[in-house]
């Protein structure tokens, strides 16, 4: 292989690492902001979760409350302690849903942290192998000007040979 294609290679690997480079930063910028819009879900959903458990807290004591004006004093319906059931009963629904809702936008964060870890060791990865091959053609173009320098002194010491001994 000629000097000048291994500094063509030389060239072409530099500017993959800066590509790599550019990649990575536009990459874990993109996956930050991930991180960032998961993090503000979970601070959403647990709001939300929480609101819930504080309504249905509310629904269960008014429904004990109601449980026990009808049993004790006969001052309720049947009809409005089976109302108080039900809205018990969506209350209950409600809390679950938004508790499967915190849990699912939990593990979204974790994997928009591991995504991130992820894409900062598989970067590390590819920007190490770059930068080896960098070096690997560096090598070998000081190996081939090395070469070239003792052929031109060899060539040189023989032509000033030749001209003493003619």
């Amino acid at each position: 292989m000629s000097i000048d294609a291994t500094k063509r290679q030389i060239v072409a690997i530099r500017d993959q690492i800066a590509a790599l480079e550019n990649g990575r930063s536009l990459s874990l910028q993109k996956a930050e902001n991930k991180l960032r819009q998961a993090n503000m879900k979970v601070r959403s959903d647990s709001a939300d979760y929480e609101a819930e458990k504080i309504q249905y807290n509310t629904a269960l004591l008014q429904y004990e409350r109601y449980q026990d004006l009808y049993q004790k004093d006969g001052l309720i319906s049947l009809t409005d302690l089976e109302k108080r059931n039900l809205k018990l009963q969506e209350t209950r629904a409600k809390r679950t849903s938004a508790e499967n809702k915190l849990l699912m936008s939990q593990n979204e964060r974790l994997n928009a942290r591991i995504e991130l870890s992820s894409l900062s060791a598989e970067y590390a990865d590819k920007l190490a192998k770059a930068s080896s091959d960098l070096g690997a053609k560096e090598s070998y173009l000081a190996e081939g000007r090395s070469e070239y320098s003792k052929l031109r002194n060899k060539r040189s010491n023989v032509e000033v040979r030749t001209r003493n001994h003619a």
